[in-house]
């Protein structure tokens, strides 16, 4: 099953890959309304976590590492948070994406090609450890609990774990009949991927599919601020939200 899973994981992301109506560097950038509003609540998600965590000042000396770090659109938005661009590290399962992330992003941060599931890393090597929409692609609840440890393992003792993912576990997604996505319940995060561990729960953000799609056919003009209104309207009602936010500050004998 592990393995099985992985190679659904490839094959489907290789599809992605091609197609520029799915998802890769080309087709979800920026550019596109929908994708600027998640990346800019994203984005603001890590900056109220750091601030909340860490404080403003001393970042450029932090570690960071993400996991499922695609073609490091995320990555690059801690060097505008003042972390240093050699403190920045992310593996990814495809080699596509990690070539991609290494063209896109400054030379001095490190992309690898790696199974998470046994980083190469040594223990204690990062001060924040994050992963934001990977456990949503992993059905096989094993791996995430293997993914789970090795993001404690190579945590600092004072470090931290971010969590940003879909908290809905009835939401499923999927592309030519096989299932590609699908939430992961606070539950089971807190009961089997980081047991143990002290969780800190922040608002929800992203909105729910339907609801995104209300903000944006509900005006004619991508440049309207109006898109930006309507999802800030949305967005205050919780139901209308659906990822968790979590921060994870795991239990390590030698902390």
């Amino acid at each position: 099953m592990v393995h099985d899973d992985l190679k659904r994981l490839r094959r489907l992301y290789g599809d992605f890959i091609r197609d520029d109506a799915l998802y890769n560097e080309r087709s979800y950038t920026l550019l596109r309304t929908d994708v600027n509003l998640l990346y800019d609540e994203i984005k603001e998600a890590f900056r109220r976590i750091i601030v909340s965590c860490k404080g403003p000042e001393g970042v450029d000396r932090l570690r960071v590492l993400e996991i499922g770090a695609a073609w490091g659109q995320r990555l690059r938005m801690f060097v505008e948070f003042g972390f240093l661009p050699e403190n920045l590290f992310g593996v990814d399962l495809l080699p596509h994406f990690v070539k991609v992330a290494r063209r896109l992003s400054p030379s001095s941060s490190s992309f690898l090609v790696a199974d998470s599931q046994q980083l190469p890393f040594t223990n204690d090597s990062f001060d924040i450890v994050f992963q934001c929409m990977v456990f949503s692609s992993l059905l096989d609840r094993s791996i995430r609990k293997r993914i789970g440890r090795e993001m404690v393992r190579v945590t600092s003792p004072s470090g931290k774990i971010v969590w940003i993912d879909d908290g809905d576990p009835s939401y499923i997604r999927k592309h030519s009949g096989e299932i590609f996505y699908q939430g992961v319940s606070f539950e089971e995060v807190a009961a089997e991927i980081f047991p143990d561990a002290k969780i800190t729960r922040y608002p929800r953000i992203i909105l729910k599919k339907n609801k995104l799609k209300k903000c944006l056919t509900e005006s004619s003009s991508p440049y309207s601020p109006y898109h930006k209104l309507k999802y800030a309207f949305h967005s205050l009602f919780r139901g209308n939200r659906r990822h968790e936010v979590l921060v994870i500050k795991p239990r390590k004998d030698n902390a």
